[in-house]
């Protein structure tokens, strides 16, 4: 495979040779390589300090919202996170939960439906606050 740049390049000099071509790819393609070698790494690195890492306590936790199915439930991809903010809660690393999610086409509520959720767990209504618009608002937090 030629590069035309590389071809082109040569031909006006006639200096280059295939083996010339050759040591091009060969060069683009170990650093190639070795910079996708090292995205590999950093996202490893990324990865396992996400997973060492302990969390620590917050005034909020902050729970964006996901698919509601139509009979009102969660999916697991959100209750999983309505699971992990009520966790949080429970071992008292936040005050309150905050709820953002949209209202779909048919009126379906992500937020009041991760209300009910999370109050179906023993969180009291109280210490969670619900965005219903789908936009996280920081003045809703400044009152405090």
């Amino acid at each position: 495979m030629r590069f035309p740049s590389i071809s082109r390049c040569c031909q006006i000099q006639g200096k280059c040779s295939d083996a010339s071509e050759d040591f091009h790819l060969n060069h683009f393609l170990k650093i190639t390589a070795c910079l996708w070698v090292l995205w590999v790494l950093a996202g490893m690195v990324l990865v396992s300090a996400g997973l060492l890492t302990r969390a620590q306590s917050a005034d909020v936790a902050i729970v964006l919202g996901n698919t509601v199915y139509r009979d009102g439930s969660p999916s697991p991809r959100l209750a999983a996170r309505l699971d992990r903010a009520s966790q949080c809660f429970q071992q008292r690393q936040c005050r309150f939960i905050f709820v953002s999610g949209g209202v779909d086409a048919s009126g379906t509520d992500e937020a009041a439906t991760m209300r009910a959720y999370l109050m179906r767990r023993g969180i009291a209504a109280d210490s969670i606050v619900v965005d219903s618009a789908g936009g996280v608002r920081i003045s809703v937090f400044k009152a405090g």
